[in-house]
């Protein structure tokens, strides 16, 4: 009997071992994901910062651009559109009315035409004021050149009336042939008054489809800019959340008992405590014990440890002893405290995938709904074996209080698959910690196998008949103690 005890505290151990292992490799993945969150986190302040300061450079820039054109920052766009249109039909048709006295002037003299200064943008000031420097050189010698023209004229006109009548006549011939020129170059004139306003018009269609590229593409950057900022305002959310969820596990004060030592089953080194499925209990939870006259845990010191094996019922659940003292031993009342449980609290689950516990073929998701419940558990969404998404939240969706991922196997229709990547991603992305389909049943203190309890000394057999299995789960023709079920959850 001694070596059987001494194999059974064997097997203790190791278990003891794995479970501590296991949980020290998920703390370690979820603090690493957790901490990459962080820097993600980070990265996005920073190019946050980077646009401001981009932003801030540019709005000075424009600053200036504005006080250069006569504007103060201030001033609306309205007005400025107002004062830029007024300017577009003041100098717009300045070049046209000045070419052809230029290219009449130009042909009389036999010179060639010279070149009108063109406006590549009528918007822009600075080409304004070039073409109005330009204009006034070439007037200014023009008014030379009409000058020195007209003195001579003078001086033939005079001379003129001193000659002969004949000369006369054949000067009034002459006139006669220089008004029919001047019709011919007015004629001229008006041929290249109608060009250039051709021009023109097509140098106004270039600018309104200028104008409209410039509309879509500020549009496209507003729109741009605003999706960015929908999505840096909910990854701020998601943050906070995330920051306020760990902040409420977090503030916890080592003050006040979780529950109570309700027996103890000293030669099985079992005992049962006051706290069950109801609490948000679960299986494989550590608490430290206390003696009943502690006032504060905080300075006090504990005298046993235990680890919940099963849950028993609403405000049950029977816990091994890891460790006690003999001159201190575990009596019904102690007090048990620990910083890992928050009774009440509720644990956030998705489940995605193929949920086959016992391997058999067929889907066991009832099943996984049921250890969800028993365990104080909500489902935020699943994706059921058809493709339908469900869930205990509405909208059903992954969200910053969403603790564990249940993935399951991939399903083998494209449809399901796809969400089932879908929420895979989403839960990535949310630093959600994902588990295998084992690992929540381990999680939960679920196993296929048959358990048994010690009856203990004193113990009648007759209060634990045994009884037919029911249970695919169970070997053919087994018995065993009276069946301990989840609470059926419903389905959502």
């Amino acid at each position: 009997m001694a070596q059987r005890e001494h194999q059974g505290y064997q097997i203790a151990l190791v278990i003891f071992v794995m479970l501590t292992v296991l949980l020290s490799i998920t703390t370690f993945m979820f603090f690493k994901k957790f901490r990459e969150e962080q820097q993600k986190n980070t990265e996005v302040t920073q190019k946050y910062n980077t646009a401001t300061s981009d932003f801030n450079a540019s709005d000075s820039k424009l600053a200036s651009v504005m006080q250069l054109i006569g504007y103060d920052k201030s001033e609306p766009i309205d007005t400025i559109n107002r004062d830029v249109e007024q300017d577009r039909k003041n100098y717009s048709p300045f070049l046209s009315n000045l070419a052809a006295p230029a290219a009449a002037a130009a042909e009389d003299s036999g010179e060639d035409a010279p070149q009108a200064t063109e406006i590549s943008n009528p918007l822009n000031y600075r080409e304004v004021a070039k073409m109005f420097k330009v204009e006034l050189e070439k007037r200014s010698a023009d008014f030379v050149k009409l000058t020195a023209d007209k003195q001579a004229l003078e001086a033939t006109v005079a001379a003129n009336r001193t000659e002969d009548k004949n000369k006369n006549d054949a000067l009034l011939a002459g006139q006669t042939k220089a008004q029919e020129d001047a019709a011919k170059e007015l004629a001229a004139f008006n041929k290249s008054r109608g060009d250039h306003k051709s021009q023109l018009d097509l140098l106004k269609a270039a600018l309104t489809k200028k104008d409209e590229d410039s509309q879509r593409l500020n549009t496209e950057l507003s729109n741009k800019i605003a999706e960015l900022n929908n999505r840096d305002r909910d990854r701020n959310r998601a943050y906070n959340e995330m920051r306020d969820s760990l902040a409420k596990t977090r503030d916890r004060h080592f003050e006040t008992t979780d529950g109570r030592i309700t027996a103890v089953l000293a030669r099985e080194r079992m005992v049962y405590i006051n706290l069950g499925s109801a609490d948000g209990l679960r299986a494989q939870v550590t608490f430290s014990v206390y003696g009943q006259d502690s006032a504060k845990l905080v300075e006090s010191e504990s005298k046993a440890d235990i680890e919940v094996t099963q849950i028993s019922g609403p405000h049950s659940a029977i816990a091994r002893v890891l460790s006690d003292s003999r001159s201190d031993p575990i009596l019904p009342g102690d007090a048990i405290f620990s910083p890992a449980f928050h009774p009440g609290t509720r644990i956030h689950f998705a489940i995605v995938g193929e949920t086959d516990i016992d391997g058999d073929g067929d889907s066991d998701r009832q099943r996984v709904r049921d250890l969800i419940a028993t365990n104080n558990g909500i489902i935020d969404i699943e994706i059921e074996d058809d493709g339908k998404v469900s869930g205990q939240i509405q909208p059903p969706k992954i969200t910053a209080s969403t603790q564990y991922l249940i993935k399951g196997n991939p399903p083998a229709d494209d449809k399901v698959l796809a969400a089932y990547s879908r929420v895979i991603g989403e839960a990535d992305a949310a630093g959600t910690v994902t588990l295998t389909m084992q690992q929540f049943l381990n999680m939960v203190g679920y196993k296929t196998d048959e358990r048994t309890v010690g009856l203990g000394k004193g113990a009648d057999p007759r209060d634990f008949p045994p009884k037919a299995s029911t249970s695919a789960y169970d070997k053919p023709g087994a018995t065993k103690f009276r069946e301990r079920r989840p609470e059926a959850a419903a389905k959502p």
